[in-house]
């Protein structure tokens, strides 16, 4: 199974230029020739992304390159008065890896990289464009029915037979950031059947912008469907739009954090701090969260409001997580404390840590080994 960290290298390493020649090689040649020759764009090694490809051990290496995309689809369509035909020309690129050893093929769909990728973005963030309209949505269509059909266990006539037929259970996943993480999200919901329970086929995306809008998904629906976006709390672009699935917030603790959360959906927030170092406040109809002797502070507004604005977990840096219900729950065990001691509560951290640490168990659940 492929694990999170390593969708994440594979959602950066779709941003590369590959050789033609590179088609049916493994991660591990088409690096030890790049490492000797220098001779692919945006293949750089020293990325954090991509840093973990470094070590010649990582399982990564050993999946073969199947199939690449070219850098541009063009697709035949009727003109908007339905008149003549014409041809237009459609960024787009993808990868598409397969692991050796399980026989799974990854999709990783690359991001907005270029002026052409901003117009589907406009599209996206219009919130009323089908996305079954757009032109990188399409060349995503098609790319995953060539690949599949080339490389997959069934060849289908079309489109619609290949994804009526595939779905959750299937031997395939996607990934991919910002636009490449829409693109993924999108063939997750190409690819579910929910009416007969089917979620579609996995994606794993990195600051996805959010297509529930364009595909024409209900809140309620879209957590329902076989996607995780992993969003960094300061990106606008991850945090912008109705997902598909969960969301997992990650903090940006580089300055001050301010959450909104209306749609009612299973959302997580890690936090990079131990649950001992996290102090939850009612502040107004907001929830306000303070990390003693830091400048670091996190808002998620409207908390008080309504539970549909209520972040459903949050999850500390050493693995230990409290749900919404519990927050306050333990804003009133603080608040107690504090009266009876006379203690702020930062004081208490310092002073009586014995204590406090015995207040958070209650509420804080530790990870199971």
């Amino acid at each position: 199974m492929v694990k999170t960290i390593e969708y994440l290298n594979l959602s950066a390493l779709a941003y590369a230029d590959f050789k033609k020649s590179d088609t049916g090689l493994t991660l591990d040649e088409i690096i030890r020739d790049e490492q000797k020759n220098k001779s692919r764009k945006n293949f750089n090694l020293s990325d954090p992304q991509l840093f973990a490809l470094q070590d010649s051990s990582n399982p990564l290496r050993s999946f073969v390159l199947l199939s690449q995309s070219p850098l541009t689809y063009t697709r035949t369509v009727k003109d908007r008065n339905g008149i003549r035909t014409i041809t237009v020309e459609n960024e787009f690129s993808c990868i598409a890896l397969q692991n050796p050893e399980t026989k799974e093929i990854i999709f990783a769909f690359r991001g907005t990289n270029n002026f052409g990728d901003w117009d589907t973005d406009g599209l996206i963030g219009s919130r009323v464009f089908p996305a079954d309209w757009m032109g990188q949505f399409a060349a995503a269509r098609k790319f995953v029915f060539q690949t599949l059909n080339q490389y997959g266990p069934i060849c289908y006539n079309d489109q619609k037979a290949m994804f009526k037929a595939i779905g959750q259970g299937s031997n395939v996943s996607f990934t991919g950031h910002s636009l490449g993480g829409a693109l993924a999200q999108y063939m997750t919901y190409k690819t579910a059947k929910l009416d007969k329970g089917d979620a579609g086929i996995k994606s794993v995306t990195f600051d996805a912008v959010g297509i529930g809008d364009n595909v024409g998904v209900s809140s309620i629906d879209a957590d329902k469907y076989n996607s995780t976006d992993h969003a960094n709390s300061l990106d606008w672009v991850g945090t912008y739009g109705l997902q598909l699935g969960k969301t997992v917030t990650h903090i940006d603790s580089s300055e001050v954090d301010y959450l909104s959360d209306a749609s009612g959906l299973a959302d997580e927030v890690h936090l990079g701090y131990d649950s001992l170092d996290i102090i939850f406040e009612h502040a107004g109809s907001n929830l306000r969260l303070r990390m003693p002797g830091s400048l670091d502070a996190i808002t998620v507004s409207s908390w008080y409001s309504s539970d549909n604005y209520k972040i459903e977990t949050f999850k500390s840096a050493n693995g230990s997580v409290i749900t919404h219900t519990q927050v306050d729950s333990l804003i009133q065990a603080m608040s107690s404390f504090q009266k009876d001691t006379g203690m702020t509560w930062e004081q208490a951290v310092i002073n009586q840590p014995t204590q406090v640490q015995s207040i958070i168990q209650q509420y804080w659940t530790a990870p199971t080994t």
